[in-house]
Parts: C-alpha cells; sequence; structure tokens
C-alpha cells in the first residue's frame, strides 16, 4: 500500500520536478506553501488572531425561578412564585486589557510563524546547496574518470615499446577508484535530495531537475546587518510578549473591587382570601447585587505580584534575545566571509593552477618525460582541489542561509543563467 502511495505521489508533477532549471526562489515559494510546520504555524497564528474577539466577552445573564412549596400570604394575597433575570456587569478596562492580551498573544503567534517560515528557508536552502554540492562533486568524478581513462590509455599504448605493465595496472586500480566513489556519490545525491524535499514538504523520492546555479555575491557590512537585525521576529515576538505580560497585569488590577449586579423579578401573586375576581396586584422589583471582596485579598496581591515579576522577566528575556542576535550576526558574518575567501583562494588559484599542473604531467607522460607517479599525484590534487572548491561554494552558500537566520530576514542571492562567480 506504501509502494503505491509513494507512486501516486510521484506521478503529480510540479515546478521543481520539470527540466527547467531550479530557481532558489521556486524551492522557497514552494516551502511557503506546503510545507508541513508552516502550515501548521498558520492555523495556529489564524487561531490565535479569532481567539482576539473573546476579548469581549461579557458575562450571560441569569435568569432565576424561584417557587415557594406553600404560598407566601401578603396583604395582596399569597405569592406563589418569583421569576427573576439578572446581570453582572464586567469592569470595562478589565475587558480592554483582556483584549489587549489576546492581541498581543496573536501577535506572538504571528511572529512565530515567521521564525518558523524563517527557520523552513534556512533549512530549505542549507538542503538546496548540499544537493547542489553532491551533483558538482559527481560532475567532478565524471571528469577525473575521462581523465583516468585517458591515462589508462596512454599507459597501455607505453606497454607496446616499454615495460608499462605497473602503470596499467595502477591506471586501472585508479579508474576502479573513482567509480566506487561514484557509487557513493551517488548515494549522497539520493540522500541529499530526500532531506530538501523533506524540508519543503514533498515526498521524499520526488525527483528535482536541474539546479540553477547560484551567484556568491558577498554579504553586507556587519554595522547594516545589526540593523536589519533590530527587526528580527525574535525581537518582535519578545516584544509581543512583554506586551501580553503588561496587559495581564492590567487585568489583575481589578482584582479586589467589588462586583456589580442588576436585575429585575416578578413575582405572581394569587387572588386574596375572599374575593371572587384576581385583583392583579402581581409584583414587580428590581434588585442590586455587590460582590464583596472580603476573602481573597492575599490571593489578590500575590496574582498582582506574579503579573508584575512576569512583565520583568519577559523584559530580560527580550535584553536577552537582542544580545544573543546581535551575537549570531558577528559570528555567522565571520563565518561567510571566511567562507567566501576560501572559495575565492580555491577558484582563483589553487584549482587553475592544479589544472594546469595536471595538464603539464600528461603531456610529460605521454612523451615519456615523466613518471606514471607524477600523473597520479597531479590528478588526486586535481581532484582535491576541485572537490575543495564545491564543498568551499556549499559551505559559503550554507553560512550565507544561517546569517539569515541570525539576521532575520531572507539573504537569498539571484540566480543566473551566468552561473558561478568567477
Amino acid at each position: 500500500m506504501s509502494g503505491v502511495l509513494a507512486i501516486a505521489l510521484l506521478a503529480v508533477p510540479d515546478a521543481l520536478s520539470g527540466p527547467a532549471p531550479v530557481s532558489t526562489d521556486a524551492v522557497l515559494a514552494f516551502a511557503e506553501v506546503h510545507a508541513p510546520r508552516l502550515r501548521a504555524a498558520d492555523r495556529q497564528s489564524e487561531a490565535a488572531a479569532a481567539r482576539v474577539a473573546t476579548g469581549d466577552r461579557w458575562p450571560e445573564p441569569q435568569a432565576t425561578v424561584r417557587v415557594a412549596a406553600m404560598p407566601i400570604e401578603t396583604r395582596n394575597g399569597p405569592a406563589w412564585s418569583t421569576v427573576g433575570i439578572g446581570q453582572r456587569f464586567p469592569w470595562l478596562d478589565a475587558l480592554s486589557a483582556r483584549r489587549d492580551s489576546l492581541t498581543a498573544d496573536a501577535d506572538v503567534a504571528r511572529a512565530e510563524r515567521n521564525l518558523i517560515s524563517l527557520t523552513v528557508q534556512v533549512e530549505a536552502l542549507a538542503a538546496l546547496h548540499r544537493l547542489a554540492a553532491s551533483r558538482a562533486e559527481a560532475a567532478i568524478n565524471d571528469e577525473m574518470r575521462a581523465i583516468a581513462d585517458r591515462v589508462l590509455r596512454t599507459a597501455e599504448e607505453r606497454l607496446a615499446v616499454a615495460d608499462a605493465r605497473s602503470d596499467v595496472i595502477r591506471a586501472q586500480v585508479e579508474v576502479a577508484r573513482l567509480e566506487t566513489v561514484s557509487i557513493d556519490l551517488e548515494d549522497v545525491a539520493l540522500t541529499r535530495q530526500a532531506e530538501l524535499n523533506v524540508a519543503i514538504g514533498r515526498d521524499p523520492l520526488a525527483p528535482i531537475g536541474p539546479l540553477a546555479p547560484t551567484v556568491h555575491d558577498p554579504v553586507a557590512d556587519l554595522d547594516t546587518l545589526l540593523t536589519v537585525a533590530g527587526d528580527h521576529p525574535a525581537l518582535v515576538r519578545q516584544d509581543a510578549r512583554v506586551a501580553s505580560a503588561r496587559a495581564r497585569l492590567r487585568e489583575t488590577g481589578v482584582l479586589g473591587r467589588p462586583g456589580l449586579s442588576i436585575g429585575v423579578d416578578y413575582t405572581v401573586i394569587g387572588e386574596p382570601a375572599g374575593m371572587a375576581v384576581d385583583p392583579g396586584r402581581d409584583a414587580l422589583g428590581f434588585h442590586v447585587g455587590i460582590e464583596l471582596p472580603l476573602w481573597n485579598g492575599a490571593v489578590y496581591d500575590a496574582e498582582q505580584r506574579s503579573a508584575a515579576a512576569a512583565v520583568e522577566a519577559e523584559r530580560a528575556t527580550r535584553d536577552a534575545t537582542r544580545d544573543a542576535v546581535a551575537r549570531q550576526v558577528v559570528e555567522q558574518v565571520s563565518r561567510a566571509d571566511t567562507a567566501l575567501r576560501r572559495l575565492r583562494l580555491y577558484r582563483g588559484t589553487a584549482l587553475p593552477l592544479a589544472e594546469q599542473d595536471l595538464e603539464l604531467a600528461l603531456a610529460a607522460y605521454a612523451t615519456g618525460r615523466a613518471g606514471f607517479e607524477r600523473v597520479l599525484d597531479a590528478e588526486r590534487t586535481r581532484e582535491q582541489f576541485a572537490v575543495a572548491a564545491v564543498r568551499a561554494a556549499a559551505d559559503f552558500a550554507v553560512a550565507r542561509a544561517m546569517l539569515a537566520r541570525a539576521v532575520g530576514q531572507p539573504l537569498v542571492p539571484p540566480t543566473s543563467s551566468a552561473g558561478e562567480m568567477e
């Protein structure tokens, strides 16, 4: 049954499985709609917004019926029953505080949703860049396999004119090693693809088309990022929590006040003895009730002290959150800058030199001016730096995504067919 479900899910096409290059914008747009955590956060935010209207709730009126087991004799006649209705009146400032508290709770839920959205974006971007890196490593491995096949052919040609059996065997071993690496990379790519699919709310086995290359632009300066981080969703959420705590403190201000209720009573009076006709003397009265706060003064004081302490705790948490956000921005800027410098070093210096050295080694080996050891060392060096450059690019992209979470706003670079940074 699970296999049938997987096939059915895979049969549903979307923009991420087509032949067109998949951009970061497309991945994030898909996650915004389909990620389960975001859908849950949306519903929770809607629920909190709907609860705001409950802050205006008044106590319901109370209807009473009192029936005498025996009629109560009055001068107007026997009183059989009394029907009444009463209304307790809330303090209007308590209603206002309650509504403000619920409004702040809705703001908290909204900020929480934005935080979850940011987390989903960061996880999706990190998974996307890791998938891109695994595919790029597979492409590098294909290039190295082609070079190894070329070296093997050269060694076989030399075998015809010299004793190069050892070179042929070692070249065959190198080809086999690269075949093994290719198998491992296929497994890694499938794992990375499943990681990305799960992060954005797709079936783990759903295919993902070719990935659009990313422009690796440097990040903004630290002062600018710290200014932007002042609107971090975590700070917005904490501001809302402070507002909610203040509103609850205002709610406790009405504790200990007398309560007021007003009502109307209608008493049914029967015929006086000796009268043949009902004189119509039914009684209509009013009553006023006052709730006296006599017994719970200490309890009310404790609730007010608790609410006041909660306000101070939320304020302190806000300060701690502000400091944590600033620290994370500084850390992630440093990490991104380091990754970008490493990427530029590999792509601008180390990898081009390794490629030149490999070409020289291949040419020298083909003409008998260099041994197989020289070629193998140049191959491995070129492979090492090519893979290191790919991983440095992924590290920078992931660091940039982590910086986005630290700042609190997306820092997604534009996708471009121009491709990778030179």
